[in-house]
């Protein structure tokens, strides 16, 4: 993490109330509003307490493999609505879909300690929520930073996996695509105010 993303996260965290207290109103508020009413926002406490939020699609007792979706490193569970719609109301194999907001993300709560923006605090994180809502063995989507995260899973607990599509990701990351990547993390434009960083 550059020093200017520390700067900037440690800002945040000191400036909007939300993201550095106790958030529990503000997600409380946030879970069941949702306009489409075709997910239920679900909460689920990380092992060091934080709480991290869980779009909950179709029903936990549909026959099929429940599917866990779980995202990029810079996007959020919003981006698998089409998808975890279409599976949940799936006529002949209708099942439960989740897609994950990791730390920091979507309406997860925001972690001020940067050091905990890791891929093991993340899979931490993952079993958390796999073992409160009592999901083993699951379809995993995982889509790039979310497809690596699927497989560093399938080394320290493969009876949670029943089947997994990445998303792209491979097995192998070229070093030219880790260059690419360099470039454009830590690198977005830093919003003049909250609400011109809300919108972007």
């Amino acid at each position: 993490m550059t020093e200017q993303m520390r700067t900037a996260a440690s800002a945040m965290c000191k400036v909007h109330p939300l993201l550095g207290g106790d958030v529990s109103g503000a997600l409380a508020f946030a879970a069941g509003t949702h306009s489409d009413r075709r997910f239920a926002s679900v909460f689920v406490t990380a092992p060091d307490g934080l709480r991290l939020h869980i779009r909950s699609y179709g029903s936990r007792v549909a026959s099929a493999l429940p599917v866990v979706c779980l995202p990029a490193l810079a996007r959020t569970a919003a981006d698998f609505h089409p998808l975890a719609e279409a599976l949940a109301a799936d006529p002949g194999k209708p099942r439960l879909v989740l897609a994950v907001d990791y730390r920091g993300h979507g309406q997860s709560e925001y972690d001020c300690n940067l050091d905990n923006y890791t891929l093991p605090v993340t899979l931490a994180d993952l079993s958390a929520v796999l073992i409160a809502l009592e999901i083993a063995p699951a379809i995993f989507v995982g889509t790039s930073y979310g497809g690596i995260v699927v497989m560093r899973l399938a080394l320290g607990r493969p009876t949670a996996i029943a089947g997994v599509l990445l998303n792209d990701i491979g097995p192998v990351i070229e070093p030219r695509g880790l260059v690419q990547i360099k470039r454009y993390v830590g690198k977005l434009p830093v919003p003049r105010t909250f609400q011109d960083g809300a919108e972007t």
